[in-house]
């Protein structure tokens, strides 16, 4: 059964990398173009539902990032 899931993504530049967020998840995927970073972001949210799955310990999928990354994204899109 394959499943569709809307995360909230925040890409912000780290020096001289990307560094994309899932704010729902507070995971992280870095590149050095966004697509990159997103592409390593992806991989990182299946290995988390995935494991989390396995283990029967899907409450801890969801962990909301850092409160100012949250406020970012707010101020960003209102």
């Amino acid at each position: 059964m394959e499943l569709a899931l809307t995360i909230n993504v925040l890409g912000i530049r780290e020096d001289d990398a990307w560094c994309a967020i899932a704010l729902e998840m507070s995971l992280r995927g870095y590149g050095k173009t966004f697509d990159e970073a997103l592409d390593e972001l992806n991989r990182a949210v299946e290995a988390q539902i995935s494991f989390a799955v396995q283990h029967d310990n899907v409450d801890r999928v969801f962990i909301p990032a850092e409160p100012h990354h949250l406020k970012l994204y707010a101020d960003l899109t209102t």
